[in-house]
């Protein structure tokens, strides 16, 4: 990875990583994770950090036996069982069950490439 924090070695893939990373050593992360180690700026970060760290998972699918840790990831696993797809591109009507995977079917409209082999 090209870009290396001159602080404490941590390395990135790409420039604005890096800068992000920055900030916290400039601004400081007063909550650090008992069980990791790992910083945060914010102590709600550091909130919603603590819950890979729990055992427990208490959002269950109704359809499997599947269960979350998060609400969210519950949410967007149900979509498998109803087959809803809320997100639709405007260009060509093509629906998708997440706005992640629909804002990179948009490219292939734009011809937008945002990821750079490091490589060639």
């Amino acid at each position: 990875m090209p870009y290396e924090c001159e602080l404490c070695g941590k390395k990135f893939r790409e420039l604005g990583h890096l800068q992000r990373h920055l900030k916290m050593h400039k601004r400081g992360a007063p909550y650090e994770c008992e069980h990791c180690g790992k910083k945060f700026r914010l102590s709600h970060d550091l909130k919603t950090h603590l819950k890979i760290h729990r055992v427990e998972m208490p959002y269950k699918c109704d359809h499997c036996e599947r269960k979350f840790r998060h609400f969210t990831r519950l949410t967007t696993h149900l979509m498998l069982h109803t087959g809803e797809t809320p997100y639709e591109c405007d260009q060509c009507e093509k629906k998708f069950k997440d706005s992640t995977t629909l804002k990179s079917h948009v490219r292939t409209h734009t011809g937008e490439r945002p990821y750079e082999c490091e490589h060639c």
